[in-house]
């Protein structure tokens, strides 16, 4: 068991977006019985009725942080810009902007963190970090790029390797950070991950609610000693009940 007193309302958990009445509930009930969680991360699926801007702005208005993706290839300038005033004007105080991998009018990454950032200074936006798409020389590279160009902070793809993310928060110690942790539960999904996201696993890796529980406790631990954040991404598994896994781990007692 990793004991550690976590900080009040730091990390995130991201949740699909299957109905606004779904999400919203299981956001009340996420962020009412853990209380290390603040919010909620809401990703961007095109394949989804519901878009990440318009669950969001759901959110905000039950007052619970929402942090929502927005693809900017699927933006021109102006359309981008005017999305980001009726978000904030709904109260949504921060946004992840990525590339997204779809045609669209296409906006790049980096100019449009640049144009947001001037447009509404009092906006966080964050940028995507993914440690497993390049070299890790190119991809700090690249994070250095929309860091200057305004970004607030970084969003990491999951880390299954403590050595991998303790080397990503010490390049970046001073930039606020979220990094990202997932369950991978079976042998078909750790193939899934190592084939399309080219996810290196460590030799010590278990497809169990055992190991990812116990790693994702690990990650809240070094991520918070190093003053940052994770946001945990329980994909196909019950939400609920992996964080109650990952609170016992933490030696915490649910209220």
């Amino acid at each position: 068991m990793v004991t550690i007193p976590l900080s009040s309302r730091r990390h995130l958990v991201e949740l699909v977006p299957r109905s606004i009445e779904g999400i919203c509930e299981e956001a009340l009930a996420v962020t009412r019985t853990f209380d290390w969680v603040k919010g909620i991360n809401v990703p961007d699926l095109t394949r989804l009725v519901h878009r990440s801007d318009v669950v969001a702005m759901a959110l905000a208005a039950h007052h619970m942080v929402a942090i929502p993706h927005l693809r900017v290839c699927d933006h021109s300038a102006s359309s981008l810009l005017a999305l980001i005033g009726t978000l904030q004007a709904a109260g949504v105080e921060s946004v992840l902007l990525i590339s997204g991998d779809g045609a669209g009018k296409g906006t790049h990454c980096v100019a449009a963190i640049r144009l947001v950032a001037h447009a509404y200074p009092s906006l966080k936006v964050y940028a995507a970090f993914d440690p497993y798409r390049q070299a890790m020389s190119d991809e700090n590279q690249y994070a250095d790029q929309k860091l200057d160009a305004g970004a607030h902070g970084l969003f990491t793809q999951p880390f299954f390797d403590l050595d991998l993310a303790q080397s990503v928060l010490t390049r970046f110690g001073s930039v606020p950070l979220y990094m990202g942790v997932s369950p991978v539960l079976t042998p078909k999904s750790k193939a899934y991950w190592e084939s399309v996201n080219k996810v290196p696993f460590p030799d010590s890796f278990e497809p169990t609610l055992d190991w990812n529980t116990r790693f994702t406790a690990e990650m809240l631990q070094v991520s918070e000693s190093m003053g940052q954040q994770v946001y945990i991404m329980p994909i196909r598994c019950e939400v609920m009940g992996f964080l109650s896994g990952v609170s016992l781990q933490l030696g915490h007692v649910l209220q």
